[in-house]
């Protein structure tokens, strides 16, 4: 009888982790492209009041108050720590606790850049750039150690030749404005000071910087 319990015992056990596997793949969230990712930070951060930014257009949101704004917060800050680990290469399904070179030797290295490529494309076409740096008053620490290293990974990267984060500030240069008024602060310092950081090591962007009012 007694084997037969533990029998029984085992046999309840391995029926539960069956259990949780099929609900976890039940609930597994969507990976969101690229695209995907960089639309869905948009619209949250629209939700919060900060819209996105398009000099020809008027630049309006319509924002949302009390516990609807906060879970916009929460989701916002969710989805831009997502695009960190897109923007640094980090394969989409590939956990913090991976360790580092996992991913090129399971042949992922490619694709990794590629997504990073395409979400930092897509941050300079879609006016995210301007999202994120307006949002780091409203964010918290965290939130905004993720917006800092989005930001500077867009403004270091070269793609196919081209400098799409340096040629972003440089047709909008409002954002220094940004920048500069969240150096600031005390609660936004260290983050708009990083980002000015990295911009002054372009020397198109260090001119705009000293020399423009």
């Amino acid at each position: 009888r007694a084997a037969s319990r533990g029998g029984t015992g085992r046999g309840r056990e391995e029926r539960g982790r069956d259990a949780r596997g099929r609900m976890a793949f039940l609930f597994k969230h969507k990976v969101r492209s690229p695209v995907e990712q960089v639309k869905q930070i948009g619209d949250d951060l629209a939700e919060v009041g900060v819209p996105r930014w398009n000099k020809h257009a008027d630049n309006k949101a319509d924002p949302k108050r009390g516990p609807v704004r906060e879970q916009s917060l929460a989701r916002a800050a969710k989805h831009i720590g997502q695009l960190r680990r897109m923007v640094e290469g980090m394969p989409l399904n590939q956990s913090a606790d991976t360790p580092k070179g996992a991913s090129e030797r399971e042949g992922g290295a490619s694709t990794s850049q590629q997504a990073a490529d395409l979400a930092i494309l897509e941050m300079c076409k879609n006016g995210l750039i301007h999202q994120l740096c307006a949002t780091l008053s409203i964010l918290d620490m965290d939130s905004c150690k993720d917006i800092t290293a989005c930001v500077n990974a867009a403004i270091h990267s070269t793609i196919d030749g081209d400098r799409p984060g340096v040629e972003y500030l440089l047709e909008n240069q409002h954002i220094f404005d940004i920048l500069s008024a969240g150096y600031k602060s005390d609660s936004t310092a260290l983050h708009c000071g990083a980002i000015i950081q990295e911009s002054a090591r372009h020397p198109e962007l260090a001119r705009v910087m000293l020399l423009d009012p």
